[in-house]
């Protein structure tokens, strides 16, 4: 085994069990475990004690990244109870209506500047998939 697998293996073990260490605390100290899990990546990470390298994944850190989101989400959906959305629906309508009135402003300028910074690449390729889209949709 090479050094650089190696030390990409050694980084998720120490993660994995950082992050297991984080949920065992949390649930004994009775706080969310998000507390410690933030902690714990601070702690670890270039901030901190400088043990946690996630650029050393390369593009791998993407997609574990997209997987974790996409298997948090579907948890999300599964525990989703519709009868206790009728209690939150009032906050929850002002969290999605107000909370982007209130983030959309600032963040705009910033998408704009990085849009031009790359080129405009991003509406290319979002022009190219809608093409090909109406493409698909014609009969032959």
């Amino acid at each position: 085994m090479n050094a650089a697998a190696l030390e990409i293996t050694l980084q998720m073990v120490l993660a994995v069990i950082a992050g297991i260490g984080a949920q065992v605390l949390a649930d004994y100290l009775k706080v969310p475990s998000i507390v410690f899990l933030l902690l714990f990546g601070i702690l670890l990470g270039a901030d901190g004690m400088g043990w946690l390298h996630p650029n050393l994944l390369g593009v791998g850190l993407e997609v574990i990244v997209s997987l974790s989101v996409a298997l948090i989400l579907f948890e999300g959906g599964l525990n989703l109870q519709l009868r206790d959305l009728s209690r939150v629906s009032v906050s929850l309508r002002n969290l999605v209506s107000f909370g982007v009135l209130i983030t959309f402003p600032p963040s705009a300028p910033a998408k704009l500047r990085e849009t031009h910074r790359l080129g405009h690449s991003e509406h290319r390729d979002l022009n190219a998939v809608r093409h090909r889209l109406t493409q698909l949709d014609r009969p032959p």
